[in-house]
This record gives C-alpha cells, sequence and structure tokens, in this order.
C-alpha cells in the first residue's frame, strides 16, 4: 500500500504530475520493476487581502493588496461602494484582478463625495472594499473618506467680527 500525500500549499500545485515508481528486488538488485502514474492534485483557493490606509482624504489614494494563498491562479473582484452612492470612485467603482499562486496583487484607487458640503469642517463618508474570488469567497473591508467643507465654520465669525469693525 502506497500513501502519497500532497501538501495542503500553494507549493502543490493543482493538475497532473507525472512521476514513476521503481521497486528493486532486496534478493535479487537487477531485478527492477517501474510503473508510470499520473498524480492529480486538486485545486484549492484561499486568499487574504488587506486595505490601507482605512482612512483616507478626498481623492487621495487607497490601496487594496490581494494575497493568492491557493495553488492555482485566481481572478478577483474589488468592488467599492458607499451607503447613498456618495462617493465616487476612481478609476471606477470595479476592478479586476489575476493573481498567481503564493503572489500579491495590489489595486489602487481613490474617491470622492460626489456634493461637498459649503458650509462647516469636516465630513466623513463611510466606503466598503470587497474583494470576491471567482469561486464566490468574499472579504470585505471598512474604511471612511475625509472632505473639508468650502467655507470652514472658524470663518464665518471671523468675517462677522471684521465686518463691524
Amino acid at each position: 500500500m502506497l500513501t502519497i500525500q500532497p501538501p495542503h500549499s500553494l507549493q502543490a500545485g493543482a493538475g497532473r504530475h507525472p512521476f514513476r515508481i521503481q521497486v528493486t528486488s532486496q534478493l535479487a538488485p537487477g531485478q527492477v520493476f517501474e510503473v508510470e502514474c499520473i498524480l492529480t492534485i486538486a485545486a484549492f483557493a484561499e486568499f487574504s487581502s488587506e486595505l490601507r490606509p482605512q482612512r483616507i482624504e478626498a481623492e487621495e489614494p487607497a490601496r487594496v493588496t490581494v494575497e493568492n494563498r491557493g495553488n492555482f491562479q485566481q481572478s478577483y473582484t474589488l468592488t467599492c461602494q458607499s451607503p447613498n452612492d456618495a462617493l465616487a470612485f476612481e478609476p471606477g467603482p470595479s476592478q479586476e484582478l489575476r493573481v498567481a499562486p503564493g503572489e500579491l496583487a495590489m489595486a489602487e484607487f481613490s474617491a470622492k463625495p460626489r456634493s461637498q458640503p459649503f458650509f462647516g469642517g469636516e465630513v466623513s463618508f463611510p466606503f466598503t472594499a470587497r474583494v470576491q474570488s471567482a469561486d464566490m469567497a468574499v472579504q470585505n473591508h471598512s474604511g471612511e473618506v475625509v472632505s473639508r467643507a468650502l467655507i470652514p465654520s472658524w470663518l464665518i465669525p471671523v468675517v462677522l467680527v471684521l465686518i463691524l469693525v
């Protein structure tokens, strides 16, 4: 009985792998028997992803990295969305990544509010970066975009004081 157990790791590449079993007699070392075989290693998918930084200024870049921990090339879809579609994403709300086993890929994007407040201070807009593999595994990352109003709230009292003076 011969049992072959390839490791559950990316080094054990998915697919068909030919190998040879060679048996030599202990009593008659000149007698050799060989069998050509094929080992089929099943594909497995596993990945990790990360959003950095999680808090960005409007129009500043953020990055999502995806590491393929499976044993075959995999496709991933990065989708960014915000509640009520409050943010516009560049280069678009969806990006495709193809990652070889054991490799990392990175997608960069920026976001800005679709409408900027006229008066006030800092405003935060939450968003979700969703990474989905071709086999429908999903990892979600929360982030926020910080924007500032066109006219800061502290400026109004200063202008009123100057007008009175």
